[in-house]
């Protein structure tokens, strides 16, 4: 039995307490199998802001069992090192922004785990079953639905039945002068839906959509690719880079992206000069008629970089100095957010960018790491007025009020 207890402070201003139950069994079913159940929490309040004083919570719980082997499976001969893994999981969640709306999630999956050796692992997920439903909305919120349909479908009741695989290399551990790390992976939604349809339920005649029980079968394609390369400068000190690439591509039933599956740009691991989720897409930006309802800004496709010198300053305390760029697109153009589709001759144009300084309190067992950022690159602006170095003033009180951001979390952000 375990319990944790944390708080966190976001850059959208959303500050709060969590907590969480955990429940560990192991040889459970006596072969060596590990189950494990968690009941996670989270209150948060926001503290400045349009919306001050609006409130959020999240609800979930989890079960998983962890068995050696690749079930049902029964493999001849097993390099015992590195023994593969399989692992069942269930869980549900409710996320809700009290003045606006509450989201239900419910998954289950199974998924293989095998090491090839020290550094390569194959991540194979051959059913992933997830179940999204808007469960309530306030007048508010349903009005900005309304008015953005291509949001609204991403907020639609729907079924996500698919499968994924993980091809990851991590030689972060590698004790030579150069350590990279390489996580890429694809996920397809929907391919299995004609046949379930044949099974279990039925075509609309006008759309064509399939439908499991009555609900759409979200269809689309997603690639990824988490890159990391890592060099020494020093005894103590590195550059830290990292690029990230992803494309989702809807199709068939869906002409959006699940929200859940969606991509986003801005906040504590991400582009730490901008406001958790707030960047994007391209050029686009949310007319002020609508900042109340501060939804958050997602795409179908992510393309992200950043650079970071890592250096000691005294005992456990180090410092950093980065450079955060990138942004996330549409796949297909929508009219209500002129300036979010991708165009591979302009997107380089749209990317924002952002610099910044940062303390890491490194004691072993835990890294905590604050970050102070400025952006220097806003996409939204029009073109010519971009780069806002000649507008940075650190001493007035209103500027560093909407430019200066103060990240906290735990951990590297990568």
């Amino acid at each position: 039995l375990s319990a944790e207890i944390n708080a966190v402070s976001k850059s959208n201003n959303f500050v709060g307490p969590g907590l969480i139950l955990s429940y560990k069994s192991k040889n459970t079913l006596r072969g060596a199998e590990l189950f494990s159940l968690n009941l996670r929490g989270r209150f948060e309040k926001q503290v400045s802001g349009e919306k001050e004083g609006d409130t959020a919570y999240e609800i979930g719980v989890d079960a998983s069992m962890d068995m050696p082997g690749l079930i049902p499976f029964k493999l001849r001969k097993i390099n015992k090192p590195y023994a593969p893994n399989s692992s069942i999981t269930i869980g549900t969640g409710i996320y809700s922004r009290v003045s606006l709306y509450r989201f239900n999630t419910y998954t289950t999956g199974l998924e293989y785990t095998w090491r090839k050796n020290d550094y390569i692992t194959h991540v194979i997920r051959p059913v992933e079953i997830s179940y999204t439903n808007l469960s309530d909305a306030s007048q508010e919120f349903k009005k900005f639905l309304l008015l953005n349909p291509s949001i609204r479908q991403s907020f639609e009741e729907q079924f996500i039945i698919g499968m994924s695989y993980n091809f990851i290399i991590n030689k972060l551990a590698a004790t030579n002068k150069y350590r990279y790390y390489i996580n890429a992976g694809v996920d397809p939604s929907g391919n299995l839906a004609s046949i379930i349809n044949g099974i279990v339920s039925n075509a609309d005649e006008e759309d064509k959509q399939f439908t499991l029980f009555g609900t759409a079968i979200s269809q689309y394609f997603r690639i990824r690719t988490d890159f990391r390369y890592y060099f020494k400068t020093g005894k103590e000190s590195l550059i830290a880079t990292r690029l990230y690439a992803g494309v989702g591509i809807p199709y068939g039933n869906s002409k959006v992206m699940p929200y859940i599956k969606q991509f986003y740009a801005g906040g504590t691991n991400s582009l730490r000069a901008f406001r958790a989720r707030s960047v994007g897409p391209g050029s686009y930006i949310t007319p002020d008629s609508l900042e109340n309802v501060l939804i958050d800004q997602t795409g179908e496709i992510k393309l992200e970089t950043n650079i970071e010198y890592r250096f000691p300053i005294v005992g456990f305390l180090k410092g950093a100095l980065f450079s955060d760029i990138g942004n996330i697109w549409l796949v297909n153009e929508d009219s209500l957010r002129p300036g979010g589709k991708f165009d591979l001759d302009y997107f380089h144009k749209q990317l924002a960018v952002g610099i910044g300084f940062g303390l890491r309190v490194d004691i072993v067992l835990v890294v905590i790491r604050f970050d102070w950022a400025i952006p220097v690159r806003k996409p939204w602006l029009p073109e010519g007025e971009r780069w806002v170095f000649s507008e940075i003033d650190l001493f007035n009180r209103r500027w560093r009020k909407y430019n200066l951001l103060w990240n906290i979390s735990i951990g590297y952000p990568f």
